[in-house]
């Protein structure tokens, strides 16, 4: 297939994996409303609690991976190889479950260690039934993956909230994340293309070890950046602070997921087919960056500016206290959604070491961070500050790998837009800052519209 042909399967991908991913993430959203006003922040203090342990646990496992797969040739001992892979991480993973929910139980109470058991075990079936949609992600048929992931949550979430509405408080949150996985796993299996046959090659499976192995580090890091704070916060500040903590970050990452079927998803298996063509590799990986800017920019002020009002209108004032948080959050929204852009480049080049060396760093400066100032709110500051260090990182590793992004015309308009905004919100009362920021934004998008034609009419010539 000409690399003309993989970029309307990329067009085309990006199109159903975004529109049915955004119809589900309306019903998850609201469902995620419902359901924080069923439960309370201890719930999920707990809960967030037990998933950054089941993260953290995943890192060593890491090397099960359905992008093994796409890498590959894509044959069915490629995908039987992938099968044998993943099945032997589910059953380490749970017999480690089993382990940690027995110290879970000597050193906190039943719930965490029966809420632990319950979450690893959704998990395992979610790896289970990831693997059996990548031979529909490898041909770029998103439409049917996205909707077959999408309908599974949705339908978990509403089973929470029946649950929850039932009184059962906690344990609708370990429903949601069994019967995600259980839904996910019979739904790939009924439309997957291939099945397993116990028919595989030694080479593929060494292949794919290999480059399962340099993305789980890479993962696993990215899984410490994630989860890292919520231990932290646990211990030092409490399971009400974290729970704070994980309300605000999960409204901040609803943005981000609205990027994500073409910045992350369709975008990792369509780079390995231009990866030679660093021409092309560049032009790609800057649109989409500009595409996702533009996009997010208003809503990052807006989270900016009026994010405690905002959390206090969504979720109720029993959760005014996250809303700083959410205000600190806006930063990462913008930036975690340009980073995923950058990672799937890197991984698409067999460069997991730059996008493992960026988390590091983004790790090192929370650390910094919450250790400088010993104070929830600005925990969250220093998780968004991270990211941008791991944004930057990545951009200059891809300039030495032939990747060079124009970073001041991408950055440099919308950073003097911010800086203008920002001192008229300082200066001026709010009734004359809100239409001055709309002009502001008007006359921002009406200097660019020279670039949003160019790049429409680039798509269009597909």
């Amino acid at each position: 297939m000409t690399k003309e042909n993989w970029l309307k399967h990329f067009i085309h991908a990006s199109f159903w994996a975004s529109s049915t991913s955004y119809a589900f993430f309306a019903m998850n959203f609201l469902g995620q409303i419902i359901l924080a006003r069923l439960l309370i922040p201890a719930d999920f203090g707990i809960y967030a609690f037990v998933l950054a342990i089941r993260e953290i646990t995943l890192i060593f496992l890491g090397f099960a991976t359905n992008q093994t797969f796409i890498q590959s040739e894509g044959e069915s001992a490629d995908f039987n190889a992938s099968v044998m892979i993943v099945g032997l991480a589910c059953v380490l993973f749970f017999i480690v479950a089993l382990i940690g929910s027995g110290l879970l139980l000597a050193v906190y109470n039943w719930q965490y260690a029966n809420m632990f058991i319950l979450v690893c075990l959704g998990q395992v079936l979610m790896l289970l039934g990831t693997v059996y949609l990548a031979p529909l992600e490898r041909k770029l048929n998103y439409k049917s993956a996205a909707l077959i992931q999408g309908g599974a949550s949705t339908l978990s979430l509403g089973a929470a909230i029946l649950v929850a509405f039932l009184g059962m408080g906690l344990w609708s949150l370990a429903l949601r994340e069994v019967f995600q996985g259980l839904v996910l796993l019979l739904l790939a299996l009924y439309y997957s293309e291939l099945y397993f046959d116990f028919h595989v090659k030694a080479r593929g499976i060494k292949k794919q070890v290999i480059f399962g192995m340099a993305t789980a580090v890479s993962r696993g890091l990215e899984v410490l950046y994630y989860r890292f704070p919520d231990i932290i916060i646990q211990l030092f500040l409490g399971k009400i602070a974290l729970g704070y903590f994980f309300q605000a970050r999960y409204l901040a990452y609803l943005p981000i997921k609205l990027t994500t079927p073409f910045s992350e998803q369709v975008l990792f298996a369509y780079l390995t087919k231009i990866r030679e063509n660093r021409e092309q590799l560049t032009w790609h990986v800057y649109w989409i960056n500009y595409v996702i800017l533009r996009l997010l920019f208003p809503l990052v002020l807006i989270v900016y500016f009026f994010g405690e009002q905002l959390f206090d209108f969504i979720y109720g004032p029993k959760w005014i206290i996250a809303g700083e948080y959410f205000r600190y959050f806006s930063l990462f929204i913008l930036f975690a959604a340009m980073f995923s852009c950058l990672q799937s480049a890197c991984y698409s080049l067999g460069k997991q070491r730059f996008v493992s060396q960026s988390y590091l760093l983004a790790i090192l400066f929370f650390a910094i961070g919450v250790i400088t100032f010993a104070k929830g709110q600005y925990s969250a500051l220093a998780f968004s500050i991270g990211m941008i260090i791991a944004y930057s990182y990545l951009l200059i590793c891809l300039w030495y790998e032939g990747i060079k992004i124009a970073v001041f015309k991408l950055l440099g308009k919308p950073l003097i837009v911010f800086i203008i905004i920002w001192g008229v919100f300082h200066l001026l009362s709010l009734m004359i800052f809100i239409p001055l920021a709309i002009i502001a934004m008007i006359l921002f998008y009406w200097y660019e519209r020279k670039d949003l034609i160019l790049l429409i009419k680039k798509i269009a010539g597909t």
